[in-house]
């Protein structure tokens, strides 16, 4: 506190009357008394003690306070970040980051304590508070720190960050991005081993996690070998019982990435596992990443399609024919004018220059948008398009000219929601052309895009097929009309017709693959790590296909030695919930048996439960993610070998402590040593009067 101010609620012209109180208490009493017999001296005193106290009540009144004026001293603040991930120890070094670095960290973080305040976190799965850390976290998000102490900090005498990690992240965003609005030096210690080693791994698989029964479903698999020249490196696939692939791949060079195919055959109802594993090889460090598990969901029951048309058209044949080739699928086919059903009867609808020119048909598609139904848009000279705009989320088109064009299909090679082979690509982009809406196309960020149109021979980003989903509802569009040429020239060239039907039929497979349409469902996830509680839910619907919780659901559980243990499911909400808790590493089946819609449903399938954290995927450091935030923030980048060094870096960033003041208002009544003071002349006038026998 370094000054102070005295300030009252009024005039400061209001201090006489409060002198002349305390001037006329004292002196009537003292001067004007004629039973006064004390001695002159006494009653000068005793004048002026009870002038004193007269007048300071008296003041008081005036409500005065105190302005204090407070100095802060804050010194600068150095945030500590520690990735506390699995990947910090991939290396020959990590008994030396567990022990011997730790200390040293202490020690430093010690010492940078005498001239600042250090704070220091632990990040991985959660960001902790803590400079202990102990390697164990599965993931790694340097972008959730940043993030982190930019909304925690800001505002503070913030001096610099030091991070300590591997710069390898598995989660989040990328941490550069997040840290663009820290305006303060970075200096991280570089951890870890940036050299490669002999390692194999599965980078990759691309499979739908959902087919029909007896379909035949590609896995795409991309592996890497890494100094691994001159071995030969052995790929196995195995699920439904069986092992259905096994093939080895001789590695020629230093560093070799393969991308194969490889068949599955669904010919079994129910959740399966399908295993994908790569041999080990002797000298290997990390030998997690040889090995995933990936779930597959085969449905056995028939989905309903329902192909509803504006009028006929050769389209519509060509779509029905190719749909009533799938045994799993059920196709009813039907015309606007005729069309007496329910939509929401079916799985799937697929609209056919709906709506239309002279009929929009809004009550079905009122009803189908209703319902969450997935839909097929399929856009033709007959659409009316302003109404389309209205139902379809994933693309608008703004045409007035009512005009079209003839557009040829590029297939797109970032597409990613299903697999299409490379011949099937090559072939797609050879279609005839579709007619299509000429105006301006505006595409929903969200959308996925199938393949493009190219004009007169001009490739442009116009969508011709494309896929839109929401939490609630998958839809998609074809913006053309005349698929059945596509389906002609397919047969003409290749005297088949499956590039069209794979095409079609996968896009139908992926809209309706999670309208489950199952009396009795079990939903689980496919992997558990051994730190995740495992949570089993259940869903029984009645004929209405309203969701009940009334009737009791038993659940048998197997482990890999045989061993079977039994539990009931426990009603939560409209549906179900099994809490396993933490199972040990393994690989479990479940069976489970409801009765629902008056007849028992059984469902069957197995998750994983593994100790392999994702961390420990990457074996080596990425160090480039430390120097490029080192750039950005005026920084350094050191290593764990060169800890005494970060004394002397701090330094020269010549942090600075902040001075803060602040103001103080304390009202004078409040204060005890007023108090203090009134009691003591009261007390002491009371005194001297009775010790001369005067009261």
């Amino acid at each position: 506190m370094w000054a102070n101010d005295l300030i009252i609620s009024y005039s400061w012209w209001s201090i006489i009357p409060v002198l002349a109180t305390g001037l006329a208490f004292a002196a009537i009493l003292y001067f004007y008394n004629r039973k006064n017999k004390l001695s002159t001296s006494i009653t000068v005193i005793l004048f002026i003690v009870r002038f004193l106290s007269v007048s300071l009540l008296a003041f008081l009144l005036l409500s005065p306070y105190l302005k204090s004026n407070i100095k802060h001293i804050e010194k600068p603040v150095i945030i500590v970040g520690i990735d506390n991930s699995a990947s910090m120890i991939q290396t020959g070094d990590s008994l030396y980051y567990k022990n011997e670095f730790q200390q040293q960290l202490t020690n430093t973080l010690s010492l940078l304590g005498e001239n600042a305040e250090v704070v220091s976190f632990l990040f991985g799965n959660e960001i902790t508070a803590g400079d202990k850390p102990d390697f164990s976290d599965g993931n790694s998000d340097y972008g959730a720190f940043f993030d982190f102490v930019n909304s925690a900090w800001t505002g503070e005498n913030t001096g610099l960050i030091l991070l300590i990690g591997d710069g390898n992240y598995n989660a989040g965003f990328d941490p550069a991005y997040l840290a663009q609005n820290l305006q303060i030096p970075i200096i991280s210690v570089a951890m870890g081993d940036t050299s490669e080693k002999a390692d194999a791994s599965i980078k990759e698989i691309r499979m739908n996690n959902t087919a029909f029964l007896n379909d035949i479903v590609p896995v795409e698999i991309t592996f890497e070998a890494t100094k691994l020249m001159g071995q030969q490196l052995h790929l196995t696939v195995s699920g439904f019982g069986k092992t259905s692939y096994s093939q080895n791949y001789p590695v020629k060079t230093t560093r070799v990435t393969q991308t194969v195919t490889v068949p599955i055959v669904a010919d079994k109802a129910g959740k399966h596992r399908i295993q994908i594993v790569i041999d080990d090889f002797e000298g290997e460090l990390n030998t997690d990443n040889n090995s995933r598990n990936i779930f597959l969901d085969v449905i056995e029951s028939k989905q309903k399609i329902l192909l509803l048309a504006f009028s006929p058209h050769p389209d519509v044949a060509a779509i029905h024919q190719t749909l009533k080739t799938n045994k799993n699928l059920e196709v009813t086919t039907a015309y606007i004018p005729d069309f007496k059903g329910n939509p929401s009867d079916f799985d799937l609808v697929i609209l056919h220059q709906l709506p239309a020119k002279g009929h929009g048909a809004s009550g079905v598609l009122d009803q189908i948008s209703n319902a969450h139904l997935p839909t097929l848009f399929i856009l033709g000279n007959q659409s009316e398009v302003s109404v389309f705009n209205r139902y379809f989320g994933g693309l608008k088109i703004l045409s007035t000219a009512n005009r079209t064009d003839e557009a040829i299909a590029q297939f797109n090679p970032a597409f990613s929601l299903f697999t299409v082979s490379g011949e099937d690509q090559k072939e797609f982009n050879q279609f005839p052309p579709l007619s299509v809406p000429l105006g301006s196309y505006q595409t929903n960020p969200s959308s996925i895009i199938f393949c493009t149109q190219t004009i007169k021979g001009f490739a442009t980003e116009l969508p011709m097929v494309l896929f839109y989903q929401t939490p609630e509802r998958k839809t998609g569009a074809i913006t053309g009309e005349g698929l059945w040429r596509w389906r002609m020239y397919d047969y003409l060239k290749t005297g088949n017709y499956n590039a069209f039907n794979t095409f079609l039929n996968k896009s139908v497979q992926f809209l309706i693959s999670k309208t489950d349409r199952r009396p009795f469902k079990i939903i689980v996830r496919d992997d558990f790590k051994i730190f995740d509680p495992v949570v089993l839910r259940a869903e029984c619907f009645n004929a209405s296909f309203e969701q009940i919780n009334s009737e009791e659901i038993p659940l048998t559980l197997i482990n890999e030695s045989g061993e079977h243990f039994h539990y009931l499911f426990s009603a939560e909400g409209a549906g179900y919930k099994l809490d396993l808790g933490h199972l040990p590493e393994g690989i479990y089946r479940y069976t489970s048996t409801a009765n629902c819609q008056g007849k028992n449903w059984t469902e069957t399938g197995e998750f994983v439960v593994t100790g392999m954290l994702s961390e420990t995927m990457v074996t080596r450091a990425n160090h480039r993610v430390l120097y490029q935030l080192a750039e950005l923030h005026d920084g350094a980048v050191i290593y764990p070998n060169q800890l005494d060094q970060i004394a002397q870096l701090v330094k020269n960033k010549n942090l600075k402590s902040s001075i803060n003041y602040e103001t103080k208002l304390v009202e004078l009544e409040s204060m005890p040593a007023i108090f203090i003071l009134l009691v003591f002349l009261l007390s002491f006038e009371w005194f001297i009067r009775k010790y001369f026998g005067t009261y």
